[in-house]
């Protein structure tokens, strides 16, 4: 767990921006369109809804990481 109380609250700003900036970015220039609704897809793919909270989940833990790596 990361100590909030250790030092300063830097590294922690950087990497919650970082992490910020990647997921727009990688949002911003992903276009869905009719090619991907066209694609024949897997039984097992996630649902739709699935991805904005599974994606969310996956930047939190990086940019803890990425806390946890500076320090």
């Amino acid at each position: 767990m990361i100590q909030l109380a250790q030092g300063s609250k830097k590294p922690i700003l950087i990497a919650f921006l970082l992490a910020l900036a990647v997921g727009g970015i990688g949002g911003a220039l992903t276009e869905i369109g009719p090619w991907y609704t066209s694609l024949i897809k897997p039984s097992w793919q996630p649902p739709d809804w699935a991805f904005g909270p599974v994606w969310t989940l996956i930047y939190i833990t990086t940019g803890i990481a990425g806390v946890r790596a500076w320090r």
